[in-house]
């Protein structure tokens, strides 16, 4: 079945869950900005609804960076197991994230599903191993670190904040 709309045509064998990584501190406004593109339904305008989740290594109570309380209810198993997982904004660059979350990345991309960051959370991908040797970007203030920590990076200078490995 292939539904055509305001868009692109679109076909079931295409993109249907998205998966994005919740964790403390974690960017309202990054969760914010994937919940307005995959998690609301727009099957009216002819694009399709997404299988929305949100999760963490530890599933339950986090506080985003501004304080409030999100439940989130999935754990890495559900990342892994997405089309799409997606990385906000990694706010503590120096500090490595639990390798259940980067195993989990890794098993989306070697299943054959895709990965996305947003600004910072190229630095989730790095240290997976998923932009060894990709373009990738950040945010400005931290290219120079984020060239450094991707091995056989090609960096481009100077683009938007979106990465995506595969």
């Amino acid at each position: 079945m292939t539904i055509t709309g305001t868009f692109l045509p679109y076909d079931e064998s295409m993109l249907s869950s998205v998966a994005v990584l919740a964790y403390e501190g974690v960017s309202t406004f990054g969760l914010g900005v994937t919940a307005e593109v995959f998690g609301c339904d727009r099957k009216g305008e002819g694009i399709p609804r997404y299988e929305y989740f949100v999760t963490a290594a530890q599933p339950g109570v986090i506080r985003t960076d501004v304080g409030m309380p999100i439940l989130v209810e999935w754990g890495v198993d559900r990342l892994s197991s997405a089309d799409l997982a997606v990385v906000v904004c990694w706010d503590s660059i120096d500090t490595r994230p639990p390798e259940p979350v980067l195993a989990a990345l890794r098993t989306v991309v070697d299943r054959g599903g895709r990965v996305l960051s947003q600004c910072t959370g190229a630095f989730v991908l790095a240290a997976a191993g998923l932009l060894d040797g990709r373009r990738a970007t950040t945010h400005w203030k931290y290219a120079a670190e984020l060239a450094s920590a991707i091995r056989r990076s090609m960096w481009i200078p100077g683009c938007s904040t979106s990465t995506r490995a595969r």
